[in-house]
């Protein structure tokens, strides 16, 4: 590794940047991986390479870190990049159904958190038909745990309306009912 952090002293580029991020990804160097691959991105100049280290480093910040307020701003940059990419939604969907749990202050409000995830599954099969089954599938999973009619009714709520999901997601979705 140190041939290739020297080489890369010398001669910075992004293939060079990335692979160092790799190589310390792999040996459990969290910061340095994200270092190198922040350097990598400067250096890209390919949109869809670019797009993919910006999805690495939304996977490290999601999945080593726990950070998904900065691994959905990763994700973002991604699909800002790749138009044509839905793996970002298909992330950002499963972090917002993992946070079910944390977000929202009643049964309701927790649920109304899937609409949101759902809306991202959604927007990975629009922009990608390739990934439609992994996204149908993650639809399917979670529409069962949509909000009744009666507990949309509850709330004062109507099937279409406009809903803002709270906590860290903090976006508008549409009200829908698991029946």
């Amino acid at each position: 590794m140190q041939v290739n952090t020297r080489l890369n002293e010398i001669e910075p580029t992004a293939e060079h940047a990335r692979y160092l991020a790799q190589l310390h990804y792999e040996d459990k160097d969290v910061d340095k991986a994200i270092q190198y691959f922040k350097q990598a991105i400067k250096l890209q100049e390919d949109k869809e390479k670019k797009a993919e280290y910006y999805l690495q480093l939304a996977h490290i910040a999601y999945e080593d870190l726990d950070d998904m307020p900065t691994s959905r701003t990763y994700a973002l940059n991604a699909a800002g990049l790749d138009t044509d990419n839905g793996r970002p939604y298909i992330l950002i969907g499963r972090m917002y159904a993992e946070s079910v749990s944390q977000c929202g202050g009643d049964d309701f409000e927790k649920k109304a958190v899937l609409w949101a995830a759902v809306d991202k599954f959604l927007k990975a099969k629009r922009v990608d038909p390739r990934l439609g089954e992994e996204a149908h599938g993650y639809i399917k999973s979670y529409k069962p745990r949509f909000p009744d009619k009666k507990s949309i009714f509850f709330h004062n709520y109507q099937i279409g309306d406009q809903y803002q999901v709270g906590c860290w997601i903090n976006e508008t979705t549409t009200v829908r009912t698991s029946e």
